[in-house]
């Protein structure tokens, strides 16, 4: 189901929470970031759930990430030490949920662009002053990571067939055959764009200096709302966020 929302209102919440995600230095503000942002994941009617399992690859690294980052963090109270090693501490769990929580709230700000088609996102990126060859570049990127990632995984699915557990594999070999993989998905990428730089050659793309549009864009009272609803609450904790520095 689409957003009834403007894809433009849509961008704003995504600028916003992804700047809150920066700006916030602790994990209590970050907290509220993240629950703010999964509230709006629950109004927009999005699944992370589903999402964040089709992304459990990326998932499974941030958590790494995160583990590795709390045994060389030092400082703050020991929780485990070995042999009179402090090998982890409050400070590095502190800042490994603090560095969870940031991509997090990353990933569920960017799972709201995905309530609109690209063909909105692209209107709504002209809309704002951006040259449509630039909005249209960059929709057509977003596209191709879906489709990267897809063409990555069947190259995996044809080693499989052929009787090879890369599970299994030790990591020279596996770094061997991801190395062999990556190289025709590269490849499939490349031929795609280039069907699709063809297609828009054929189609006259850039012929005119102005495009017309079937559907033209614009705020409503809804989008309105939402608007100034989004930036109060941005200002709001932009202001207790930073009130006693």
């Amino acid at each position: 189901m689409k957003s009834r929302l403007d894809p433009r209102i849509t961008m704003l919440f995504i600028v916003l929470t992804s700047t809150l995600s920066v700006l916030a230095s602790n994990v209590y503000w970050l907290l509220l970031v993240f629950l703010l942002t999964l509230l709006l994941n629950i109004v927009f009617r999005l699944n992370p759930l589903k999402t964040l399992y089709r992304m459990r690859r990326l998932v499974s690294m941030i958590i790494f990430i995160a583990f590795f980052q709390s045994l060389t963090t030092s400082g703050g109270r020991p929780i485990i030490t070995l042999l009179g090693a402090n090998i982890v501490t409050s400070k590095g769990l502190v800042d490994s949920l603090s560095f969870v929580l940031r991509m997090g709230n990353i990933m569920l700000a960017v799972m709201l662009g995905t309530k609109h088609d690209s063909r909105d996102m692209i209107d709504g990126l002209a809309k704002l002053k951006i040259p449509y060859e630039l909005a249209f570049m960059t929709g057509i990127a977003l596209k191709f990571i879906p489709l990267f990632g897809q063409e990555f995984a069947d190259r995996i699915k044809a080693v499989s067939l052929r009787g090879i557990n890369i599970k299994k594999l030790k990591l020279s070999k596996k770094i061997k055959i991801y190395s062999h993989i990556l190289v025709p998905a590269i490849s499939g990428s490349i031929i795609k764009s280039r069907d699709i730089a063809s297609s828009m050659e054929t189609r006259g793309f850039r012929a005119y200096p102005d495009r017309t549009n079937l559907r033209v864009l614009k705020l409503k009272l809804a989008d309105y709302i939402a608007m100034i609803i989004a930036s109060s609450i941005f200002l709001l904790i932009i202001y207790f966020m930073f009130a006693r520095r």
